[in-house]
């Protein structure tokens, strides 16, 4: 990967989804698959991840399907702050 220094956006890292996944085991995730007629939505414990597939609550999920994951996690919120600059010209 290249130098990326994107503002506000962790390095990037070399890893797998399955790494990625690994890291979260233990906490609350939703999955959201899609599914017909609507989206399916499942919340739960993120479990037993393996290179093919994962499980949140009691919804197995195949890596190779089409998902996105939402990590339920407290927004850390900053307050403004004051600044003061000065030019030289």
């Amino acid at each position: 990967m290249g130098n990326n220094n994107i503002h506000g956006c962790p390095a990037p890292q070399n890893i797998t989804l399955v790494q990625r996944l690994q890291a979260l085991v233990g906490r609350t995730v939703t999955v959201f698959q899609p599914g017909f007629p609507r989206l399916t939505k499942t919340t739960g414990k993120l479990s037993n991840v393996t290179k093919s597939s994962f499980t949140v609550g009691k919804t197995v999920v195949a890596i190779q399907t089409s998902f996105y994951i939402v990590t339920n996690e407290r927004v850390i919120r900053t307050k403004p702050f004051d600044l003061t600059a000065t030019s030289a010209n």
